[in-house]
């Protein structure tokens, strides 16, 4: 993803969203050297070596984190929603911080699992 591409489209977050975008967004790209960050479906989205994992997205009342393969990811907490066959999502919007222990094992299993 271009520079130009990310900052136009963090340009359109909310304000109330920004700064829980943007540390999902530094969190990822410190999860491994072989992160790709590309724009796919109108949000940035996150893959390595073993393909898409995660994805980034926004609305007026919540900042999206999603999990391509989240169906199958260890969720002790309940945090994951939705009810595909494979994604889920976290939608942060009021206490759930986005450096919690539970946020911060699902993305490190989401990575891993690929």
């Amino acid at each position: 993803m271009s520079e130009f591409e990310i900052n136009a489209w963090l340009h359109k977050v909310p304000a109330p969203q920004l700064t829980t975008v943007n540390s999902l967004r530094h969190r990822i790209l410190q999860l491994g050297d072989d992160i790709r960050e590309e724009f796919k479906w109108g949000r940035p989205c996150y893959s390595n070596s073993k393909g898409l994992f995660c994805y980034l997205d926004s609305a007026q009342n919540h900042a999206t984190l999603g999990f391509e393969l989240g169906a199958g990811l260890s969720d002790p907490e309940g945090l994951l929603e939705g009810d595909g066959k494979l994604m889920r999502h976290i939608k942060f919007s009021g206490s759930l911080s986005h450096d919690s222990l539970p946020v911060v094992a699902l993305l490190e299993q989401a990575y891993h699992a690929g």
